[in-house]
């Protein structure tokens, strides 16, 4: 046994591994640099102004925290976790569609091309069946006298004073579930069946007391472009940005050879 650890070769690799176990305690590990530039501390500065209990003290712990999460996302790098972890892999794979959205600019859509888009799409700006309506409001223990006291005052043209609303005077383009939720679902149902007709009829609601006058009775349709101008241009855009991922993609896709 003695001659066998006597041998040339053995005795090598004996005092190789003690060297090579003397270096590695000696030498210390690389210390990899974490530094956060002038311009992401003004930032970040710039972000933590805007609270009102704001202190340098906030703000170094503000940079405490972002040096943490920078040694901690390299670290993962470098164990090799982001490639493994499915909900690591989505994000970038959003950020990466969010990136390809917004790398090119769209130019914003004429008046002709937002009525094509909402032509071609009917069913999401169907207009809801709504009514408008005038109104006088009483409250009080005379509620019931005073209003009938402005009903013949309404018949005859003579002026009528009644109680301030909240809601105001007059209320436009009502749909049967708000007035359903502001008012109560006996007003709301009575004044769905009014006819324009109608003059100054007693409703109760929620609130109190009212003499009421229908004064639009639209059902439901297509909407105009003026009523959805905001909601088409939003659903164009995303529409074209999605557009813009998906050819983008696809070039992507020409780099890569994925097999199903």
């Amino acid at each position: 046994m003695i001659q066998r650890l006597r041998h040339p070769l053995i005795v090598f690799m004996l005092l190789g591994t003690a060297i090579f176990l003397i270096d590695s305690m000696l030498i210390p590990e690389s210390v990899s640099m974490v530094h956060m530039s002038d311009a992401q501390r003004a930032a970040l500065r710039s972000d933590l102004e805007r609270r009102a209990d704001f202190s340098e003290s906030m703000l170094e712990q503000a940079i405490r925290s972002w040096l943490d999460e920078e040694i901690l996302v390299r670290e993962a790098r470098r164990l090799e976790l982001v490639d493994d972890d499915p909900i690591v892999r989505r994000r970038l794979a959003q950020v990466m569609r969010f990136y390809l959205a917004e790398s090119t600019p769209i130019k914003p859509p004429t008046k002709d091309q937002l009525q094509r888009f909402m032509l071609a799409h009917p069913k999401r700006y169907i207009r809801p069946a709504n009514r408008s309506f005038e109104h006088h409001f009483f409250t009080g223990d005379q509620a019931e006298f005073r209003r009938q006291k402005a009903l013949t005052s309404l018949r005859t043209g003579q002026p009528v004073k009644s109680d301030a609303f909240a809601h105001g005077r007059r209320l436009n383009r009502q749909v049967q579930s708000q007035l359903e939720i502001r008012f109560g679902e006996g007003f709301a149902h009575r004044l769905w069946a009014l006819k324009k007709e109608d003059q100054w009829v007693p409703l109760n609601s929620t609130f109190g007391l009212h003499l009421v006058r229908l004064t639009e009775r639209n059902t439901a349709g297509a909407a105009e472009l003026k009523e959805v101008a905001s909601s088409v241009h939003k659903d164009w855009l995303l529409e074209q940005r999605k557009m813009m991922v998906n050819k983008a993609l696809e070039a992507l896709r020409q780099r890569y050879e994925a097999a199903p």
